[in-house]
């Protein structure tokens, strides 16, 4: 169980997804630094127009 604080690894992949698209970085670019799916990164690509 992780401690109170303590992000799980999926959330802190999101967070650092939204950072790198916001940045201006293109999909390709996401999905090779971050460990998200494809569609995963389109979700959130789409949340943020």
């Amino acid at each position: 169980m992780p401690k109170k604080n303590q992000k799980l690894p999926h959330e802190q992949e999101v967070r650092h997804a939204k950072r790198l698209i916001n940045r201006g970085n293109s999909i390709t670019q996401t999905i090779q630094d971050t460990q998200l799916s494809h569609t995963d990164v389109l979700k959130i690509k789409n949340e943020g127009m």
